[in-house]
């Protein structure tokens, strides 16, 4: 099923399997390309992902010097 937006008498339609998706700003780009590639060690059980504070310092260090972007 497409999806339909309205605005007055202008009603746009776009097909079901089309999608819009918004271009990455300059700074998620850079903290991305920071990222990329790094590999960490395998962490204990419950304290993978959002947890790791290696990864939580990595992404703040990349962060930091992606802030002028």
């Amino acid at each position: 099923m497409g999806s339909c937006r309205g605005a007055g008498a202008l009603t746009i339609c776009v097909p079901a399997p089309m999608r819009f998706k918004k271009r990455p700003s300059a700074f998620n780009a850079c903290v991305g390309a920071e990222l990329k590639g790094k590999t960490y060690a395998k962490p204990k059980p419950g304290m993978g992902g959002k947890r790791d504070a290696r990864i939580q310092s990595a992404f703040t260090t990349a962060a930091k010097k992606c802030k002028t972007k």
